[in-house]
């Protein structure tokens, strides 16, 4: 070859080498980082909305993404994220550590101050007081939002996703390249004939181009492309390249072959992906469960890793029993601030009772021992109104955590679900314990050491300034002369109370036949015939009579408290006038004493009539309550969860991928026997693409390697017929908690029908207890001399204001508890279904 055609050709070789080498610098630098997370968010959501799609479920709901209002976004970039708040001692050492200077670069991405979303909280539902209302929808929206546990089960869902990316990427074409690229410079002295070279090279097995396969069947393909371009610039100025392709097959034809072997991973992590979405799924309705009621979410998605991504097997830690437990979340504290509200009731009927016994005690007709019973019982309840009350709080700020929301946040739980559990309007009760007060004044302003039917005013300057004091206390529109004053307001809510109590009985009316239909239902039922609850409790027909008597009885206050009504205004008038006239002479100061006795005992007339209404709507909203039939039996239960239940399937998964492994495991024990094919060829002529049959070699070999020593192997096979024998009980055992399970919800919703029927009794009977116990104090004799009252008055109203209490709550407690044992079964059975915003769709009416 000549001269021109050597420097002709070493040029062109050495474009090559240049081209080769840029393209090397370039692929130093690689891709952005957001490229990767961005490239890998593609390839996750695009299998887990596959798996979602082969479930039933609707793709696209499971990003883990927070949303921008939600306090864990983060509004930075995700990338390069500023660093945060540091501890000023440890931040020292990131600069210098141990004398010497630390990277400089800490702070190039910036710094903040907030480590949650810094405008979160004004996505918060504030009313205009700056409280934070919540109903169970906007609990629920809160929760999905902001719950740190909802968004770590996205997460595990996310990297067990990630686990499929890296096992298929194992089984697919690998592609390798690198490149080397050396000047070396010898002196004379080391290497004469050498000088200087330049050497562009992928010639080893870590920078060479190469292809790599792993077969489904176990074999390794392996193909290499391997160059070398050498410039020589002493002496002859010479150029050098040389190209070589290799490539290699190894085939096992026992140990490590077949595709139960190579494949394992991948259908391990594909299998754990979709049973981790049946397990989202499932801890999605589970942490509704948790929210409303209280109960365990169970557990979530297992991520698993690259090494071990296995999905979340059989897990019987999340099958608890749920039967008979008291409520909580949502729902226990509805329950809570109802009890404070009875409690509230139980206080204000206590002070109501103590003033009409104080009055007794003044008039010579009860001892001060009852009214010291009654007082002490007042603080009593006075002390646990203020206990339950804190500890509601305490709960209020529990749940605020398990919402992902500070403590310090002011909440208001905001829900009418349990205002049918009102037995009293609380606008009454209000509007009672105004009255217990007024009459208490008036009472102030009589001589109570006077032994007349009529006392005298203590001062009649001071009653008249009492009077005065109740006008114009209203505002009222102008012309409005029937807004006059404090009792003419009294008067008109207590109108407005009697037009409310005949609403609850019109709802009543409409809840009859339902009720009449529970009740004939519950009364052919097995604990009847035993006797085991008294027969008066399922009587249709008594219910019937007791809700006409009711109408009866409304009928007959509506008259008599719309006749008080017309006369408050004229009989205060009088009242006003001849106490304003109270000085000018005895007669006069008799008459006025004579009136404001009379105005009392109107007013005393309406707060007894306000009595009495409160009991009808007690009464009447009592029996309006119902609890829904429930017909399912154990067995169907049972046969339903086995169809529906998520966690059931991914049991069933499970117990196979154990069963799976004896043979995974077993595929050890066989000898070592693979076939190899392998060649090469090379270039000639220093020409990097000059191929030549001459130059190639092609061996095929077998290898073999006697199964000899296997005892690790033997052990491994061993443990795994031990463990799929473990899982199979574990199986059952799964089975039968389920069955258990069920069985004792069934039961306790069947227990609670026929419970809340019987404390319903206890409540209209607390409440009859209450009405005879205060209609002894409400019309007291004014004879001189009149006989006293029994020494068990007070002791005998005490207790029927506990027991009412007391029945109260019990009422309210078994119908929260048939709420969440129903929640409780949907969820079990595995039928439950969450509506676009996470909330129940309740399949009962």
């Amino acid at each position: 070859m000549n001269c021109r055609a050597d420097r002709r050709s070493g040029g062109g070789w050495s474009l090559v080498g240049f081209l080769a080498l840029g393209l090397l610098l370039l692929s130093t630098t690689g891709c952005r980082r957001g490229f990767y997370r961005r490239q890998a968010d593609r390839e996750v959501y695009g299998l887990v909305d596959c798996a979602a799609d082969a479930t039933g479920m609707t793709p696209g709901q499971f990003t883990i993404e927070p949303d921008p209002q939600s306090r864990m976004f983060d509004p930075n970039c995700p990338d390069r994220p500023p660093m945060p708040p540091d501890d000023p001692t440890s931040h020292q050492l990131m600069h210098c550590v141990d004398c010497k200077p630390g990277w400089p670069c800490w702070h190039c991405w910036g710094e903040t101050p907030h480590v949650e979303n810094p405008e979160w909280m004004l996505y918060l539902p504030h009313d205009e007081n700056g409280q934070v209302v919540i109903d169970r929808p906007e609990a629920m929206r809160l929760a999905l939002q902001n719950s740190r546990e909802y968004q770590q089960e996205l997460e595990n869902l996310y990297l067990s996703a990630l686990n499929v990316t890296f096992q298929r990427f194992q089984l697919d074409a690998q592609f390798f390249g690198g490149n080397s690229t050396f000047f070396t410079a010898d002196g004379p002295a080391r290497n004469k004939s050498r000088g200087s070279l330049l050497t562009v090279d992928n010639d080893n097995n870590i920078q060479k181009l190469r292809m790599q396969k792993l077969l489904a069947g176990g074999g390794e393909l392996v193909v290499g492309l391997a160059n070398s371009l050498v410039w020589q610039f002493a002496g002859p100025d010479t150029y050098a390249a040389n190209t070589l392709l290799d490539f290699s097959l190894v085939q096992p034809l026992l140990r490590g072959a077949g595709r139960a072997v190579v494949l394992e991973r991948l259908t391990d992590s594909e299998r754990a992906l979709l049973a981790n979405i049946r397990q989202m799924e499932r801890f999605q309705r589970g942490f509704y469960a948790q929210i409303v009621a209280g109960r365990d979410a169970g557990s979530g998605p297992v991520p698993g890793s690259e090494s071990s991504p296995s999905g979340p097997g059989i897990d019987t830690g999340s099958i608890r029993g749920s039967g008979g437990s008291g409520a909580g979340g949502y729902l226990g504290l509805l329950e809570d601030w109802v009890l404070i509200r009875n409690q509230k009731s139980n206080v204000v009927g206590l002070r109501e009772s103590l003033e009409r016994l104080e009055e007794l005690h003044a008039a010579g007709r009860i001892t001060a021992t009852q009214v010291g019973l009654t007082r002490q019982s007042l603080y009593d309840a006075q002390s646990n109104l203020i206990r339950i009350t804190a500890g509601y709080q305490t709960a209020l700020d529990a749940y605020k955590i398990t919402l992902g929301l500070p403590p310090q946040i002011d909440i208001r739980i905001e829900d009418d679900l349990l205002a049918r559990f009102d037995l009293i309007n609380p606008a009454l009760l209000e509007l009672q314990d105004e009255m217990t007060l007024l009459l208490g004044r008036f009472s102030e302003l009589t001589d109570a050491t006077a032994d007349q039917v009529v006392r005298p005013l203590k001062d009649p300057a001071e009653t008249a300034a009492f009077y005065q004091s109740t006008d114009n206390s209203r505002e009222v529109p102008d012309g409005d002369a029937d807004g006059t004053n404090a009792f003419h307001a009294i008067g008109q809510a207590a109108m407005a109370q009697l037009e409310a109590v005949a609403l609850d009985l019109q709802t009543l009316e409409e809840a009859t036949d339902q009720r009449r239909e529970n009740l004939t239902r519950l009364s052919a039922r097995e604990e009847f015939d035993r006797g085991d609850i008294d027969p008066r409790i399922g009587d249709a027909d008594a219910f019937i009579g007791r809700v006409a008597k009711l109408h009866t009885g409304f009928a007959s206050l509506r008259e008599r408290m719309q006749t008080t009504w017309s006369k408050i205004e004229p009989t205060r008038q009088t009242a006003v006038a001849k106490v304003s006239a109270a000085g000018v002479s005895p007669a006069a100061a008799v008459e006025a004493a004579e009136a404001h006795q009379q105005f009392k005992d109107l007013m005393s007339r309406l707060a007894t009539q306000l009595d009495e209404l409160s009991v009808i709507q007690a009464r009447g909203r009592l029996d309006t309550v119902t609890l829904g039939p429930s017909q399912l039996t154990a067995e169907v239960a049972l046969e339903t969860a086995r169809e529906n239940r998520r966690d059931w399937r991914n049991a069933r998964a499970a117990l196979v991928d154990q069963w799976r492994l004896i043979e995974v495991v077993a595929n050890d024990l066989e000898s070592a026997l693979d076939i190899t094919f392998s060649g090469d060829i090379n270039t000639t002529d220093n020409n990097p693409v000059r191929f030549r049959g001459t130059t190639g070699s092609l061996r095929v070999g077998l290898a073999f390697d006697a199964p000899l020593t296997r005892l690790a192997e033997r052990n491994a096979y061993r443990r795994a017929l031990i463990a799929y024998q473990q899982t199979r009980r574990q199986f059952y055992a799964f089975e039968d908690l389920i069955a258990s399970q069920l069985r004792n919800t069934i039961r306790t919703i069947r227990l609670n029908e026929l419970n809340f029927e019987v404390q319903r009794a206890a409540v209209f009977v607390a409440i009859t207890r209450v009405d005879e116990a205060q209609e002894k104090l409400r019309e007291p004799k004014r004879e001189v001399g009149s006989m006293k009252l029994d020494g068990n008055t007070a002791r005998d109203l005490v207790d029927a204001l506990t027991g009412l209490l007391s029945a109260q709550n019990g009422f309210l407690s078994v119908w929260v508890d048939q709420e969440v044992q129903r929640l409780n079964l949907d969820f079990d059975l595995g039928t439950m279904q969450l509506d676009q915003n996470g909330m129940w769709i309740d399949p009962t009416p």
